[in-house]
């Protein structure tokens, strides 16, 4: 997606440092341990983290698997000097997803989108797994966590797009005051139609809408939605797990 405005405003936020580290809590709690039992970060290797602008995933993996060694690709100059604030002692690059052209061919072991598909238009989601695939080395894995729409039910499919636009207004709506956003996502729901999705980063991706199916040497080995409230409770986002063959 391009020009997108929320980058500074977000970064400089302080409801978003608060944010961010809740959300550390919950990868931490629910997505960690699942990595750990897939083995995903068993070995040394070189793993690079896509584009995601929340520094606080890449903290707890880096506190989690300290023999992997990481990096940060980041649009946002903003957001990488909050990052370097936090990950003094990580590489922290200013690329573009689309155009990873400094980062040589089949470079890395593992390569991690984190939250990122759904601020992408279709054509540079297309760029980005191109280069993706050209990164990565043959047998290693692609790590995605994503917000994927239900592929079941039409039912499902509606009122998830319902849930996302509803958050995903709140969380960017320019508004200090939280009745106004609770009132503008309330009307997301009510008139869809005068709000551009886009424009809040709403993006919502079915399993089969993502690149694998169009890459036939990416074999899915799993697709896992985490559980939060004590374990009853499905996260909001999947991971999926993809190995390059």
């Amino acid at each position: 997606m391009e020009n997108i405005p929320m980058y500074n405003t977000v970064a400089n936020a302080e409801s978003k440092v608060t944010n961010l580290l809740i959300r550390s809590k919950i990868f931490q709690r629910y997505y960690i341990p699942l990595l750990k039992s897939l083995n995903v970060f068993q070995y040394k290797e070189s793993c690079i983290e896509l584009w995601c602008w929340q520094w606080h995933k890449l903290e707890v993996l880096k506190n989690s698997f300290s023999n992997i060694d990481f990096s940060w690709l980041e649009k946002s100059p903003l957001m990488l000097s909050k990052a370097r604030e936090r990950l003094p002692n990580t590489r922290l690059l200013e690329w573009d997803i689309t155009d990873m052209k400094n980062i040589p061919n089949e470079s890395k072991d593992i390569v991690c989108l984190f939250q990122v598909l759904h601020h992408l238009s279709e054509e540079n989601r297309n760029k980005s797994y191109n280069e993706v695939m050209r990164i990565l080395s043959p047998n290693w894995k692609v790590v995605v966590i994503g917000s994927f729409r239900p592929e079941e039910w039409k039912i499902n499919q509606v009122l998830w797009d319902y849930a996302y636009r509803f958050y995903a207004v709140l969380s960017m709506h320019p508004s200090e005051s939280l009745i106004i956003k609770t009132s503008h996502a309330a009307m997301s729901i009510i008139s869809p139609y005068y709000y551009n999705a886009e424009k809040f980063w709403y993006y919502p991706l079915s399993h089969s809408t993502v690149f694998w199916k169009e890459y036939p040497w990416l074999k899915l080995l799993n697709t896992i939605t985490p559980k939060v409230l004590w374990d009853t409770i499905p996260c909001i986002s999947d991971i999926l797990i993809f190995q390059k063959i």
